[in-house]
């Protein structure tokens, strides 16, 4: 069986970890627990960073021009540079030796004007009652910036079970590749590359085959540029979440090496599991579970030691869902 690595999360600290909300509060979430205990933690809360206090009056995103400030209405406190210079050196803590990210992901709290990824209020006018658009969060926008192709998610978004399958997925991907660029070996790469190909297929069988033609280079260029050029296709292989019907044909790819030992009941129990997949009826985990049961009755070594079989630990599956479906 294989081994599951520890993803390096960054949460926004108020998830769970303190109360340091600007009213004081501290907002429990049960996914980030669960995931948070399975993790190895690091917490941020860029508000406090730049010492605006527990309780604070609330900070807010503001329109002037070209520019995005945050700007604090009950005391006229233009924040943003402060949180620039905030966002700088915070990043750079999360910086590896080689210049890349010693973090897997971050799960921040959502439509915050600090850390919010997406949905955060933005005001035309320091003064204006109600929003006019929506935009990142100042922390998450750098974040993003200094670590494209890294997985990030809130506590919001997080709810919706394809959105949080995709990001559990994501996470634990860049945790086994990480500890293969942190031995710079070509063989942990292409250990990486073979036990995630089929997972890979079922996100993008063009970036997939990029991603060989990476490999492929190697003799060619220096180990480090070989990794450099991995992890930038890497992020865009899990840039969305993965269509459910490029799944299903990464699914039926596996159980063709599977069913020629099957009898035809066996073989239609199958693939009317995929039908039941595709239908939404049963979550991805339930036909994983049984193809990996196939795969072991079979001894198949192969398909064992691929990750589409168990692309995060089971534990962290939850049959819970925001109501918005697979397209929420």
């Amino acid at each position: 069986m294989l081994a599951f690595p520890r993803p390096r999360i960054l949460f926004s600290r108020c998830l769970g970890f303190e109360a340091c909300r600007y009213d004081g509060s501290l907002i429990g979430d049960e996914f980030a627990g669960s995931l948070a205990a399975a993790c190895e933690v690091e917490t941020t809360c860029p508000e406090c960073g730049i010492g605006l206090g527990v309780p604070r009056s609330p900070v807010r995103l503001v329109r002037e021009g070209s520019l995005i400030i945050l700007y604090q209405p009950a005391s006229g406190r233009d924040c943003t540079a402060e949180m620039g210079s905030w966002c700088e050196g915070s990043l750079a803590g999360f910086m590896a030796p080689d210049g890349q990210s010693r973090l897997d992901g971050a799960f921040l709290k959502s439509r915050s004007p600090s850390c919010g990824p997406a949905d955060v209020r933005l005001y035309a006018k320091r003064e204006q009652a109600a929003a006019s658009e929506r935009t990142a969060g100042l922390f998450a926008r750098a974040f993003s910036a200094a670590f494209p192709g890294l997985p990030v998610v809130d506590e919001g978004r997080a709810r919706n079970f394809a959105l949080r399958e995709h990001f559990l997925i994501s996470i634990y991907c860049r945790a086994a590749f990480r500890e293969a660029r942190e031995a710079l070996s070509f063989a942990h790469l292409l250990d990486f590359h073979t036990r995630y190909k089929l997972l890979f297929m079922a996100y993008s069988p063009a970036r997939t085959r990029v991603l060989g033609r990476i490999l492929a280079l190697h003799g060619k260029k220096t180990l480090s540029a070989i990794f450099a050029e991995y992890d930038a296709d890497l992020g865009a292989v899990f840039a969305k979440p993965f269509r459910f019907a490029s799944m299903i044909n990464a699914l039926q790819h596996a159980f063709g090496g599977l069913s020629a030992k099957l009898s035809g009941a066996e073989r239609a129990f199958f693939l009317g599991l995929l039908e039941e997949y595709r239908d939404e009826r049963i979550p991805l985990s339930a036909v994983l579970r049984v193809l990996k049961g196939l795969a072991i009755a079979q001894a198949n070594g192969y398909l064992l030691g691929q990750r589409l079989l168990a692309p995060y630990p089971l534990e962290l599956v939850e049959i819970t869902d925001s109501g918005k479906g697979r397209e929420g």
